[in-house]
């Protein structure tokens, strides 16, 4: 899978010579990657979202930062968790195949991250435990779709890999969101 990543991030990085955005147009948005609310006496409330921010340095290929934050809670009668997950990851996204509305880009991204448990509490309310945080790296390469509903937005569909340093298997990763083109 990790051939998969740098192959993805090779492709990005070679075919930046065609395209859909000038260079020097910043690309302003977020994603919404995550969100699930289970309506079961454990129930899970997940949401995932991945603000960014990026310049084109080519005419379709744009490097930026982006800010990925992961909030969680589940429990039930006797307890309840909340874990908040935070990154900090640098980008790089190629626009290929470009029409008239709409375009295919590739996307890699490599960073770091924070996850700690918020609270634990027990059935009457009390904070029973406080769990120090572990930081952790992140590797990831998607592909995605883009329609462009006017020349300075777009609204895109994505589709990616994963990989958190020490951690399970890699995750397949599914998001929808907007773009400014500015």
């Amino acid at each position: 899978m990790k051939q998969l990543i740098i192959a993805l991030g090779f492709l990005t990085i070679v075919n930046a010579s065609y395209g859909q955005v000038e260079k020097g147009t910043y690309l302003i948005g977020s994603e919404v990657t995550s969100l699930r609310i289970q309506l079961t006496e454990n129930g899970t409330k997940v949401l995932s979202m991945r603000p960014k921010v990026g310049k084109f340095l080519f005419k379709n290929f744009a490097v930026g930062v982006s800010v990925p934050l992961r909030f969680q809670s589940y429990g039930g009668s006797t307890f309840t968790q909340k874990d908040f997950n935070i990154e900090l990851a640098a980008f790089a996204r190629h626009y290929f195949w470009n029409w008239s509305k709409s375009s295919l880009f590739s996307t890699v991204n490599t960073g770091f991250g924070r996850s700690s448990t918020v609270a634990i509490t027990n059935f009457f309310g009390n904070q029973i435990e406080t769990r120090e945080g572990f930081s952790y790296s992140v590797l990831g390469a998607g592909v995605g779709y883009v329609y462009f509903l006017n020349e300075k937005v777009g609204l895109e569909g994505i589709v990616g890999l994963k990989d958190i340093a020490n951690s399970a298997p890699m995750n397949l990763t599914f998001g929808v969101g907007i773009q400014a083109y500015l």
